[in-house]
Order: structure tokens, then sequence, then C-alpha cells
């Protein structure tokens, strides 16, 4: 799959929505009301965590030390700047979202979630906004956040609960695969 829609945005209906920890299921086809933009690879450790705090990332021009054959998205003076303002992980969860609609198939989530991550990043942040491919990842863990993390992540994507969640149901490392951000 070119762009692994995992992200923020799911169009999050109910038959599909839930705060499962099941890993979730293999698809991503463009599915219709119902699917769930979900792909999480076999290598894809679901991991528990047991902190209160948000997770501490590496964002600089280098590549990851944990994944340096990865996209590395995110890794670059530009996206670590934005990033490091600490405003992208709330922007993602708005544009997630935004984004639901009961007609929206996985792609047209994954596309409308990138494009607002990028547009709303430029205008609040600085210009450029976030680059595409790094947008990608975060609205990558929003559709899966919001598949499987619903109730934890909708309102506060910086919960300890959302957080749990995200590791727990495999969101967060398919995301730090994407960016290249090296967790400390």
């Amino acid at each position: 799959m070119t762009k692994r829609s995992l992200l923020v945005f799911i169009g999050c209906l109910a038959a599909a929505c839930s705060a499962s920890s099941d890993p979730p299921p293999a698809t991503g086809d463009g599915g219709t009301q119902g699917t769930v933009c979900v792909t999480i690879r076999d290598d894809d450790k679901i991991v528990p965590w047991t902190s209160t705090a948000l997770p501490v990332y590496t964002c600089d021009a280098n590549k990851s030390t944990k994944y340096p054959d990865g996209p590395n998205a995110c890794r670059n003076t530009s996206d670590c700047t934005i990033i490091d303002s600490g405003q992208v992980r709330e922007i993602t969860r708005v544009c997630g979202l935004g984004c639901r609609t009961p007609e929206a198939n996985c792609s047209n989530l994954a596309a409308c979630g990138t494009s607002c991550v990028v547009d709303v990043t430029k205008m609040k942040i600085m210009d450029p906004g976030l680059s595409a491919a790094c947008a990608a990842c975060y609205t990558d863990i929003a559709l899966c956040s919001l598949a499987y993390c619903l109730s934890e992540c909708a309102a506060n994507a910086d919960a300890p609960e959302c957080v749990k969640c995200q590791f727990e149901s495999g969101c967060r490392i398919p995301f730090e695969r994407c960016s290249g951000l090296d967790r400390n």
C-alpha cells in the first residue's frame, strides 16, 4: 500500500468504531460505510504504555536510528520546526474529526486529512506547512486512533488514555516508522 490509511479521521461510523484493544484488521481498499481504514503489519508490535506522560520524540534532519530504512517522512528541518511547536497533534485531531462523513471512503479520508494538516499547519504555524509525506503519517495515526480509540482520543490527542490506546491498538509503531521520529 503506497499510503497507509491509518490515521485520525476514519469516517468512524458507529459499526466500525470501538475502543477495542484487538489489533485492527487489514483493510484500506477504499472501503464503504463501516469499513475500518487501517492496516497493521505483522511486525508492528503492540506495546503496553504505562506512563502518564506523552512520549518524547527526537526530530532533526538525520535519519531515524530505529527505522533508518523507513520513509523518514518528518525528518527534515522544516517539518521538525513545525512538530516542535507542539500543535501538530491537536491540528491533526481536529482535521481528522472534520473529515469524517458517512459517505467518505478510506482514500477520501486520507486525502482530506493530509490536505487539512498541511493547510492548517501552514496557516497556524509556518509556511509551507508540514510536508505532505509527514502529514500523511499523522493522518494515518489519526485514522487508526479514531477507529480503535475514539472515546479515548476524540476530545484530546494528548490524553494519557489516548496515547495508551494508540500503543495497545498498534497505531503508534506504524507512525514512528513512517515519520522517522525516534521515541526517547
